[in-house]
Formats: structure tokens, sequence, C-alpha cells
């Protein structure tokens, strides 16, 4: 690989540029070389006060960000009377928000509803009445993973989410 130096009369153009903006001939071009001094001095004095200090991963060590997150113990159980067999600690969070306020949780949603829901979120159509009436038979405990996993493999859900990418 060869380099090539640029024309001679690059270097005379370059010259009349930087003349220009250092005496402020091309209007708003003045106030760049004023950032650039300032955040050459910052930079200046960020390595001195890294240098000072220790090195960078010595001062990340202490910074908030890097901090472990401190452990709240999440609210008892309670039976709020939604009929809910078991609160996942979300929902505690929620239910103790909305006590404060004096509100309460609503009551759960049937099963048809449920599924209504998750077939409108997930596919952007409703339910069959036929995958309505096979789900309110299905008693088996992961019925609502399945039909979930379900409408996740179905081409409607692919295509209900393809039209955030397509219709731009």
């Amino acid at each position: 690989m060869t380099v090539e130096t640029p024309p001679s009369w690059t270097a005379g153009l370059q010259n009349s540029l930087m003349a220009c903006l250092k005496t402020g001939v091309i209007p708003g071009f003045r106030w760049v070389l004023q950032l650039a001094a300032a955040a050459a001095m910052v930079a200046t004095a960020e390595a001195a006060e890294s240098a000072a200090s220790g090195s960078l991963f010595t001062r990340a060590r202490t910074h908030w960000a890097f901090q472990p997150l401190p452990s709240t113990g999440l609210p008892p159980r309670s039976d709020s009377g939604t009929g809910a067999p078991e609160s996942s600690p979300l929902d505690r969070l929620v239910e103790t928000r909305l006590r404060a306020q004096g509100l309460s949780l609503g009551p759960r949603a049937d099963a048809a509803t449920r599924l209504r829901r998750m077939a409108l979120v997930l596919t952007g159509l409703p339910p069959t009445p036929e995958d309505i009436q096979a789900f309110m038979a299905d008693n088996r405990p992961e019925s609502t993973e399945w039909w979930l996993e379900r409408y996740l493999a179905s081409p409607a859900y692919g295509e209900r989410w393809a039209q955030h990418w397509l219709d731009a």
C-alpha cells in the first residue's frame, strides 16, 4: 500500500480555512473553537484526576451504578379476595401500592377472557370458538402456558409483530 500526499494546494486551503475560523470570518464557527478548547481542558483535568485517584476500574468500584441492589423485602401474602391461588411478587407489590391508596385488585378474569386477551395481544385476532371451548375444557395446570406457546408459534404472531418493521 502506498501513501500519497495531498496536492500542495490543499495545505494553503487548510491554512486559509483555519485563519477564517480563528478570526470568525465564517459566522457561527468561532464557538466551535471555544467548545473544542473547553473539551480539551476538561479531558486534561479528567486525565489528571484519574491519574491522581487511581485507575478507572478503581473509581468504578465505588460508583453508585456498580453497587449491588439492596435487598428489599416483599410484602406478605394476603388473601385479596381475587380468587387467585397464588400471587407473584409483582402482584404483591402492586396490591400493596393499591391498598396504600385505598384501592384493591379487581376480580380475576375468567378463562375465556384470559384466552381472548392472550390471543388479541399476541396475534391481533380473537380466538376461534373452538379454541375457547378447548381452553375451557383443558384442566391441566400448565394449560395457560401451552396455549401461550401455541399462539407464539402461530404464523399470525409473526405477521402481527412484523408489521411494526414493515409499516414504517
